[in-house]
This record gives C-alpha cells, sequence and structure tokens, in this order.
C-alpha cells in the first residue's frame, strides 16, 4: 500500500527543529550563565566595598582619594547590577516563595531604585565632602578643626541644595519598605542594624540637608554670634517648659565655642526703665504689675515668647543677641548621662546621672542667708553644669561616643528640653522643621491639644505632681465634633492639715528650702489649646476664697476663652489648685469646627498632640468614635477598635504625636 504524500516522513525538516530548540537552549544557558558569572562578580565586587566602609566606620585611616574611588565604584557596580538583574524585574513580585529573601521580592524594583539614588548622591556630594575625613583623622582637637569643616560646608551649600530632591525621594522609598515588616525582617543583618540605629533619627534627617546648609551661619562663620541661653527650671512650670533661672550669653566664633558667662535672671531687668504691663492672667493670679524678663515665657508658642525674652533681655542688659537657647535639668541629665564624669569648678565629687537632682538643688540654695534678696546673690542654678558640659566637649570631643550623645540631643529636642531661636526666617525654617524652635502652627480641617501648666504658686511643686489625660471625640458626618478633654493631677506631697496659701518664700524659710518649695500645694494657670472656632460648651468649675490668694482678690472659677493668644487657636483656661496629697480632674467640653478631610471616597480625621515643652512624660489615653454610618479602615497608630465604628489608643506623651484614623461610608448592597 503506498503512503499518501502527508504521511511520508520528513527527516531533514525534523532535524532542523531539533537543533534550533538545542541551539535555543544552548543560548539561553549560556545567556544566564553569562548573567550569572556578572551577578557572581558584582557581588563580589560589594563584599569588597562592604569591607571597605567596614573599615572607615572602625576609625582606620583613609585617604580621602579613596573615598571619592569608593562612592564611583559603588555607583558604577549599582548600575551595572541594575542593567543585570532589569529584565527579571517583573516577575520578582512572583518570587515571594523563595527562602530567606522572599519578602524582599514584591520590593526589589523599590529597593533597586533606592541603591540607585544613595549611590548616585555618594557620588555627587564625595569629591567635595571627602577632604573632611582627613581633617577629621588629624591630630587637632575637634575645636581646632571645627573652622575647616564649618568651610566645606559653607563652600558647598548649593551642592547640598541639589542633592535634596532625590535625598527626599529615597526617604519616601524607604518609608514605604517600612511599612512591610516582613520584607524588613528578610534583610542582612548589618542592614537592620544600620536602620534600627538610624530610627530614633528618622523625624529629623529628612530635613539635614536644610539645616547643614544654615550650620555654617549659625556657628559664626561670616561674623561671631551671641546666643542667650535661658536655663528653665521645669519644677516650676510655665508655658516654653519652666521658670527662668538662670540667663548665660555664649558666643560662637567661627564654630569656636566660647564660656557661657551665666548670672540670675533675677538681676537683668534694669528698674531704672519703664516696663509694660504682663498678660493679663500674671497680673490677676500672681499679683506682677510688670512684665519681667523672668515672666517673659508666658506664650505657648516659642518664638513669641523667645523673641520676647531676647526684647527684654537687650532692654535691661543694652547687650544685644543673634539668637536664643532654651534648655531645663531633663536636658543636663540626659548629657551629663552621655558625658559623665563632668567635674564643676567648685566642687570636690564629680556630676553624675546619679547625683545630678543633688547638685542642681544644692547649687540653686547657694546664697548668702543674711541677705534679704538672697536670690540675687546665689548661684545660677543651671550654669555652672552647663558650663563645665561645655568645657568637656571642647577639651575632651574625640573621646566621647557619638552615639549616645546624638541620642541625648535628639531625645531632648522631642521632648522640649532644648530649643532654638533666632529670628531670621531663613535660619528657623530648617529649625522648625526638625522640632527645634516649637512652633504651633495650625492646620487647615484638623483636630488639635495642647495641655499647657504655669505654676503660679510661686514654688517647685511640679517636682512632685504627676498629670495624665483622656480625650474622647466623636466625629460627626460633617465632619465636626464634640471633644471632652479631662486633665487629673496627683499631687504626691505629703498631706496636710493646713490650707493651701499663695505665698512667696524666702531663704529664712528654712534650711532644706528648696524641699520646702516642693512640697506645697499646686497652684496652677491651665490652658487648653484648640482648633480655632472651636466653642465651649461645659467645663469644670474652680473658685478660689480671696485668703487663699496672693491679690486677696476671690476667683470665681469659671472658664476664660481666649482666641486672639495664640493665632490659629483658641485658649480656655482656668485657674486652680490642688491641695497636698490630693488629686483634681478639671475638665472641658467643647463642640469642634470641622476636623475632618475627605480623600476620593475615604475620609481622613487627623489629631495633633503637642507636648508642653519641659513637662515629664504623661500617660494619655484617646478615644475617637465615627458615625454609625462608617466603617474604620486603618490608623497610623495601633489601638482597641470597638463595634467597629470606635478605636481607643494609649499614648505616652514624651513627644509631639500626630493620631491619622481614615474611614468609609459603608455601602448598601
Amino acid at each position: 500500500m503506498s503512503s499518501s504524500p502527508e504521511n511520508t516522513p520528513q527527516p531533514r525538516s525534523k532535524h532542523l527543529v531539533r537543533w534550533f530548540i538545542l541551539g535555543g537552549l544552548l543560548l539561553l544557558l549560556l545567556g544566564v550563565g553569562q548573567k550569572g558569572w556578572r551577578l557572581f562578580q558584582l557581588s563580589r565586587n560589594f563584599q569588597g566595598h562592604v569591607e571597605t566602609i567596614q573599615t572607615i566606620r572602625n576609625g582606620e585611616s583613609i585617604d580621602p582619594s579613596e573615598i571619592v574611588r569608593l562612592s564611583s565604584d559603588i555607583r558604577q557596580d549599582t548600575v551595572d547590577l541594575q542593567y543585570e538583574v532589569e529584565p527579571f524585574l517583573p516577575i520578582t513580585p512572583y518570587l515571594s516563595w523563595l527562602p530567606r529573601v522572599g519578602p524582599l521580592m514584591p520590593h526589589a524594583e523599590e529597593l533597586l531604585a533606592m541603591a540607585n539614588e544613595g549611590t548616585y548622591l555618594a557620588n555627587l556630594l564625595a569629591p567635595e565632602f571627602a577632604p573632611a575625613f582627613a581633617i577629621l583623622q588629624d591630630d587637632r582637637s575637634i575645636t581646632e578643626k571645627t573652622p575647616d569643616l564649618i568651610t566645606i560646608l559653607d563652600q558647598n551649600k548649593a551642592l547640598l541644595d541639589q542633592a535634596n530632591p532625590i535625598f527626599l525621594q529615597l526617604l519616601n522609598r524607604y518609608e514605604r519598605f517600612q511599612e512591610d515588616s516582613a520584607a524588613v525582617a528578610a534583610l542582612p543583618d548589618e542592614v537592620e542594624k544600620a536602620m534600627a540605629v538610624a530610627e530614633p533619627f528618622m523625624p529629623v534627617i529628612p530635613h539635614a540637608f536644610s539645616t547643614l546648609q544654615v550650620l555654617p551661619e549659625l556657628a559664626g562663620h561670616s561674623e561671631s554670634k551671641t546666643y542667650l541661653i535661658i536655663a528653665q527650671n521645669h519644677d516650676e512650670l510655665r508655658a516654653t517648659g519652666g521658670f527662668i533661672s538662670g540667663v548665660g550669653l555664649l558666643t560662637i566664633a567661627d564654630g569656636q565655642l566660647g564660656e557661657i558667662s551665666f548670672q540670675d535672671a533675677y538681676t537683668v531687668d534694669d528698674f531704672t526703665k519703664p516696663y509694660g504691663l504682663p498678660p493679663q492672667a500674671i497680673e490677676q493670679f500672681m499679683g506682677v504689675q510688670l512684665l519681667v524678663f523672668r515672666d517673659a515665657n508666658y506664650w505657648p508658642n516659642f518664638p513669641t515668647s523667645a523673641a520676647k525674652m531676647m526684647e527684654l533681655y537687650t532692654y535691661g542688659t543694652g547687650q544685644s543677641v543673634d539668637g536664643l537657647i532654651a534648655l531645663d535639668q531633663a536636658f543636663l541629665k540626659r548629657m551629663v548621662a552621655s558625658l559623665e564624669p563632668i567635674q564643676v569648678e567648685g566642687y570636690d565629687s564629680p556630676v553624675t546621672s546619679a547625683n545630678i537632682d543633688a547638685f542642681l538643688q544644692d547649687a540653686w540654695e547657694t546664697g548668702d542667708p543674711n541677705d534679704e534678696n538672697w536670690f540675687a546673690t546665689r548661684k545660677s542654678f543651671l550654669g555652672p553644669v552647663a558650663n563645665a558640659m561645655l568645657r568637656q566637649l571642647i577639651e575632651t570631643g574625640d573621646q566621647i561616643e557619638p552615639l549616645p550623645l546624638a541620642n541625648a540631643i535628639m531625645e531632648s529636642i522631642y521632648g522640649g528640653h532644648l530649643m532654638v531661636y533666632t529670628g531670621n526666617p531663613t535660619i528657623d525654617e530648617p529649625l522648625t522643621a526638625i522640632g527645634l524652635t516649637k512652633t504651633l502652627s495650625p492646620q487647615p480641617h484638623q483636630d488639635f491639644l495642647m495641655i499647657l501648666n504655669t505654676n503660679m504658686g510661686f514654688n517647685k511643686a511640679n517636682a512632685v505632681v504627676d498629670q495624665e489625660v483622656s480625650y474622647d471625640v466623636q466625629l460627626n458626618p460633617d465632619g465636626s465634633g464634640i471633644g471632652k478633654v479631662v486633665i487629673g493631677y496627683n499631687n504626691s506631697a505629703a498631706a496636710s492639715s493646713e490650707p493651701c496659701q499663695q505665698q512667696i518664700f524666702g531663704y529664712s524659710s528654712g534650711e532644706n528650702l528648696y524641699s520646702t518649695l516642693i512640697n506645697q500645694c499646686y497652684w496652677n494657670y491651665l490652658r487648653v489649646l484648640s482648633p480655632a472656632a472651636t466653642e465651649l460648651m461645659e467645663s469644670s468649675t474652680h473658685p478660689q476664697a480671696a485668703e487663699s490668694l496672693i491679690t486677696e482678690v476671690g476667683w470665681s472659677g469659671g472658664t476664660m476663652i481666649d482666641a486672639e493668644e495664640t493665632p490659629g487657636f483658641v485658649t480656655f483656661s482656668n485657674f486652680l489648685s490642688v491641695p497636698r496629697g490630693e488629686q483634681l480632674t478639671p475638665y472641658f467640653h467643647y463642640q469642634l469646627p470641622r476636623v475632618v478631610q475627605q480623600i476620593g471616597d475615604r475620609y481622613q480625621y487627623t489629631l495633633k498632640i503637642a507636648k508642653q515643652p519641659g513637662i515629664d512624660p504623661y500617660p494619655m489615653r484617646v478615644s475617637i468614635t465615627i458615625p454609625p454610618e462608617f466603617s474604620l479602615i486603618e490608623s497610623n497608630i495601633p489601638g482597641e477598635v470597638s463595634n467597629g465604628n470606635q478605636i481607643s489608643l494609649i499614648l505616652d506623651v514624651s513627644k509631639d504625636h500626630v493620631i491619622r484614623i481614615t474611614y468609609l461610608e459603608n455601602r448598601l448592597n
């Protein structure tokens, strides 16, 4: 039987097809093998770079030209890596099953972009900033090196400005990556450790380049600067942190720090000149007739108080200043812990974190007990320690561990224990961005809460008074709301049968005067700041008898409302007392304006909680209830959700907090 043409074998064609398939597989294997070899070589290169970087981190001597070469090599290897792996990026989201590195695969493109931007920045900045490594490695003291380092910064401000947008883009990618905890856990140990070290500094890192640009001017590069140092005692709380117990001048010329010359705050004013009236609350509840220097930190917005302090200092002394630095005991304690032991002139024993409280109280009490105005002869409260710390930084700066010191400074900035203001908008803008000026800025359609205490008892009772706060918000469908804030005060001083009495103590009150001033009733001018257009509905009342007040004028106890004291906010205030060994819970219940923003089909409620500078950390419970026809979607701070429309959060108010919750209108099928 003859076969048909269709069934006739065609061995030549089949052989050709086989050869094409085999040839294709061979080419594919060769291509993969070639890429694999290139990737292997690149991995070896990167391992070498890591070892070189480790050498730099260990403080080993390295030539600046090596820094430039290293950044160039890493940049080129990153570009090569991107070229080699780019064809595989479309499939990386499907490789999350891979062992160890699987969680990183969905982020491969983003991680590669971060590497690209990071190495570009390093390659851009290295040629100009590498000489700083040579300066840091020479044998001079840190004081002698500083002018040269400041000069490098000043010469490259334009370069930092060019690099800043790329740096911010890199940080945005980092923040998105951080949202995936599994991916973060899959990073190599060295990378994860580096990220953990950087975490405390993340709020200020985005503003690093802009801050570096103004640093030369702050440090007196072109002309010397004189800064007013304000020592605030947070045992007697005031709006910006505490009673002004000491004041000093610090001169900086080309990065060189001079010694701080401290004096008592009482000696600043020149009463041969006329002084203006104080704010109404100071006059009404303290009987003070003039606005003097030591009461000038009355206003909640630190730049407002700082400008007034600078003005009154110059008015009283004739000395003009270029800015103001405010600090308190908490700042000193953190600094002492990172620098200890510190030898203070005139004292046999060094100051440590274990004895600094006793030392500061002793420094406060020292004066002439026979002098009716003993406070004018005493030593400044915080000055001796501040001077000793500055001297130690200058003399032994090269031996100090930088990370603990940096952490101490950052914690102090976040808590309002260290603040800076110059009055120069160009300088203050980046300082505001990193939290140093504690500027209060209203935001449209956002909630705001600040609890502000001003001790008007002429004592140090804040040392034994604890505070806790609860804030309940019920949101309406139109974006407005009802807020209720309750402040709980606990005065842990020993209970006494003596009634509370406002009074001014003198040195003759006893040998342990500071202890006497601590264990007193707490006389507090309480202010609560809320968004503008907030309307008071109800509040607690705290009447005070005339015989208990230094003015001998009684107080009715009702809440006062001020829409002008702090622009953009309304202030609810009251004057109250917390007896020794007792508790008090004042409250304010109010109608909030619109505090919700609609973004597409979602609704976002934002609450900023501003911590009063200087106050010790305190607990706060926040409860937010959305309308029943809506459902919670997410919260930037984890909390306990009830009934799908209420979230409760517990905060440690050691710094400012921003809470954001997102919710969605329920849809009926």
